[in-house]
């Protein structure tokens, strides 16, 4: 759940953390920030006495189920360094887009969302999510990739209203990802 939750907000760091878990390592959630649960759950068994035969011992099952308010170290002011993943940039310096691509990520109509470690398209939240730019080798690659996305975007019922196949492999998703790769490679007419 956690996993999922970091995914969807963009958080890098993997460590979650109670308010007073993060207090006593001497960080500060930041105000306004939401948390999300985690849910403890254990199964044991204890020995204890006997109702049937008072004096002898027996197994009892027990199980325990809890749940915790936490905040991803993202989240956290001045916690120990450990907690912050390092920037990863492949990104040579001064690296920089051509103007037609910028006009083009700059005018697409498509939300998008920064986080995670894979770029796509989720059609139920009509929403492109893309790994922060550092991530690729270069912004010329993060763009095309955000072209390839946006091709997808297009196929929503409320703009083309494509088919995008079922599984991986069928025919209208075999089509919708040429479709896409057709949007990629578009001929520099179309991007500005």
């Amino acid at each position: 759940w956690l996993w999922l939750a970091a995914e969807q907000c963009g958080y890098r760091s993997r460590y979650w953390m109670t308010y007073r878990q993060a207090q006593s390592l001497g960080g500060q959630v930041r105000a306004g920030e939401q948390s999300q649960f985690a849910i403890f759950y254990k199964a044991y068994s204890k020995k204890v006495d006997s109702y049937e035969r008072p004096g002898e011992l027996v197994d009892e099952q027990r199980r325990v189920m809890r749940s915790y308010a936490v905040f991803n170290a993202d989240q956290i002011d001045t916690l120990p360094g450990d907690f912050y993943p390092e920037a990863l940039s492949l990104v040579p310096p001064g690296d920089r887009l051509g103007p037609r691509a910028e006009r083009f990520v700059d005018r697409l109509p498509a939300r998008l969302r920064c986080g995670g470690d894979r770029a796509y398209y989720d059609l139920r939240a009509d929403v492109i999510t893309m790994p922060p730019v550092e991530q690729f080798d270069t912004r010329a690659a993060w763009a095309a990739t955000i072209a390839h996305e946006a091709g997808h975007w297009t196929g929503h019922p409320a703009r083309l209203a494509r088919s995008f196949g079922k599984r991986f492999g069928d025919q209208a998703y075999a089509f919708e990802e040429l479709v896409a790769l057709s949007g990629q490679s578009a001929p520099p007419a179309t991007l500005q």
